[in-house]
């Protein structure tokens, strides 16, 4: 399984984006519904990072969720960086998350088209 670093993202969503649709679907469903369970089902998660993400608030494990479920409907760039090392005393970690994209829909062809770009940073505080 791989480890929750920039290549171990590529490497998911490389697999994830090898599916089919109604595949793929399934797994934005899963990965909105229920974030935790998804990335620890999906990465080799450190016990820093399995901590990290279960205790996040509820409304920034949703959003975290539907971030990733947007890009990965739209097979879009997720862009993650290796978490910092933040050894004790600890400092605040702080998330920052841009996403970006141009997304169209042809009510005629009922076809989506363009990407949501997903891009993650850390900043020590």
């Amino acid at each position: 399984m791989p480890k929750l670093t920039p290549a171990g993202v590529a490497e998911v969503t490389a697999s994830l984006y090898a599916l089919s649709n109604a595949e793929l679907i399934l797994q934005t469903d899963q990965v909105a519904s229920d974030f935790v369970s998804w990335m620890e089902d999906k990465f080799d998660l450190t016990p820093n990072e399995k901590e990290y993400i279960k205790t996040a608030p509820i409304e920034v494990v949703k959003f975290w969720g539907y971030a990733f479920a947007s890009a990965l409907v739209t097979r879009g760039p997720i862009t993650f960086p290796t978490i910092p090392d933040n050894p004790e005393p600890r400092r605040a970690k702080e998330l920052r998350e841009n996403m970006i994209g141009d997304l169209r829909y042809d009510n005629a062809t009922k076809k989506m088209t363009g990407s949501i770009q997903t891009t993650i940073a850390f900043k020590l505080l």
